[in-house]
């Protein structure tokens, strides 16, 4: 997801006109770059346009990962934590990192990369709350963790973490990660912990 396979993604749907010289050194490329063998027309050329060849079988981790994170969702909404719970592992393993990470000139594709970081996100989320449901405490905290790691002014993932503490009867731990989580929101966006956020303290531990 960090560059030739996304260019995989925009080019099995996107023709270009392109000159027969650099569409040359575009087929060298995508066979160096994705080490391809074989001797197949990955990229062909009809009609003044190359892209890639439709009639090979294409598998690449941008398409596997929305594939996978859009199916958890869709297998909660439909009452299916088991399947949700597969999709999402298999999402989370898909996730590369961000779409072209440290490129500068990967401005172009902005919009896409934060979805994409958002969407990681949210299937993190997912996962912790689904390991969580099934009293897999260990599981859940490392999957709240990595989404405390991407973001970490993200109240849900705090929540999910102090979830986790309390199912150990780790107080001390709750109450850490709660400071954790007003001195991370303090610091950098200047605001306070949400009432949800609040109360989920003052369950857990009885104080406020």
């Amino acid at each position: 997801m960090r560059g030739p396979s996304h260019c995989f993604a925009w080019m099995t749907t996107h023709a270009f006109a392109t000159t027969t010289r650099w569409g040359h050194h575009l087929d060298t490329g995508l066979r160096r770059a994705l080490d391809l063998g074989g001797g197949r027309d990955y990229v062909v050329h009809q009609e003044g346009y190359y892209a890639l060849n439709r009639d090979l079988a294409w598998s690449v981790d941008y398409a596997r990962f929305t594939q996978a994170a859009e199916g958890s969702q869709l297998a909660v909404a439909s009452g299916q934590p088991n399947a949700a719970l597969l999709d999402a592992l298999r999402a989370v393993e898909e996730y590369r990192g961000q779409l072209f990470e440290g490129d500068p000139n990967a401005d172009w594709c902005a919009t896409e990369r934060a979805t994409l970081a958002d969407m990681f996100a949210q299937t993190l989320e997912l996962l912790a709350g689904l390991h969580l449901d099934r009293g897999e405490v260990d599981a859940a905290q490392r999957a709240a963790q990595r989404l405390l790691d991407e973001d970490g002014c993200r109240e849900s993932a705090h929540r999910l973490l102090m979830a986790c503490y309390a199912r150990q009867n780790q107080r001390d731990q709750i109450v850490r990660q709660y400071r954790r989580c007003v001195t991370k929101l303090h610091d950098e966006l200047d605001i306070a912990p949400s009432t949800e956020t609040v109360r989920l303290f003052r369950e857990l531990t009885g104080l406020l």
